[in-house]
């Protein structure tokens, strides 16, 4: 069962900050790995405070040094501008194929207590095959599964009264990003802020079927927003979306170079100069010429 959390001091947060504090403490040697095995989460906060109209907003939170130092670049979307956040299989408890992380992180005062945040999630799951250089669709029969939280009111009608067990069983099943697009909810909740407006929250990532058998990194694309109201309408705009790159089985170079296609441009091919342009082209007129004359000849 997967219920949305709204108490700071449960066993899962209390889980999610420990965690949290070790991977900060072993950042260091992870990225010395000959695979990535980085704790990155998405940084939530608004854009003016948590009063109406404010805006979600996004970054990474950790260790950003590892980008400059590998790719050069902030990780940011060269063509986009949209946020990428990484995520790597196999770096939990879970074994090779589970990842908990990214995880979502707030902090004092960025939300009002017990404000719930959701994600939204679009488009098709995409793969790059270790060295190349062009992202295709991901394999039939295969993907990447998140288990979000179920609403409460879905939780409460199927628990006590036994009622929309098809919606409670529909957010069970998580949300399978394949692709061909996405099968089961599009939307759902990661969990609300505490009593002093803070979140930290680890959903559950699986890899399944044929992504399990491809090695190579794959790449999604989501969007946060909140639940919460003011005056009967959205307190808070939702977030530009954002993708999240994981890496399933990869060296950190290989890693790295799949960044790259998405945060450096391409360089463009020199434009000729006119003169050269006109050489051309008188070249090209004169060969039509002599190939008539040729013609009349015969």
């Amino acid at each position: 069962m997967f219920l949305a959390e709204t108490d700071s001091t449960s066993a899962r947060h209390r889980f999610a900050i420990l965690s949290g504090l070790v991977s900060a403490a072993l950042l260091s040697l992870t990225f010395a790995a000959p695979v990535v095995a980085q704790h990155l989460d998405v940084r939530v906060d608004t854009s003016n405070g948590p009063v109406a109209g404010s805006t979600i907003t996004t970054d990474v939170y950790g260790d950003v040094d590892w980008f400059l130092a590998n790719v050069g670049s902030l990780p940011y979307a060269h063509a986009t501008g949209r946020l990428i956040v990484p995520g790597n299989f196999g770096d939990a408890a879970g074994g090779p194929f589970s990842t908990d992380n990214p995880g979502f992180q707030s902090f004092r005062g960025d939300f009002g207590a017990g404000e719930e945040m959701w994600f939204r999630v679009a488009g098709t799951l995409q793969y790059l095959a270790p060295g190349a250089s062009d992202w295709v669709a991901a394999a039939p029969g295969g993907g990447i599964r998140l288990y979000g939280s179920i609403p409460d009111d879905i939780v409460f009608a199927y628990v006590y009264d036994g009622l929309r067990g098809d919606e409670y069983f529909f957010y069970e099943g998580g949300t399978f990003f394949t692709g061909a697009g996405i099968q089961g909810p599009t939307m759902a909740p990661i969990g609300a802020a505490s009593a002093l407006g803070a979140m930290h929250y680890h959903l559950d990532w699986y890899l399944e079927g044929t992504a399990r058998s491809n090695t190579g990194t794959y790449l999604i694309e989501m969007q946060l927003f909140s639940s919460a109201k003011a005056g009967g309408a959205d307190k808070y705009l939702p977030s530009e979306t954002f993708h999240i790159l994981f890496n399933h089985g990869v060296t950190t170079e290989q890693y790295a170079d799949a960044l790259k296609t998405l945060t450096v441009a391409p360089v463009a091919a020199p434009v000729p100069e006119p003169a050269s342009v006109a050489m051309g082209a008188l070249g090209g007129l004169l060969l039509a010429g002599q190939v008539a004359r040729r013609r009349r000849k015969v």
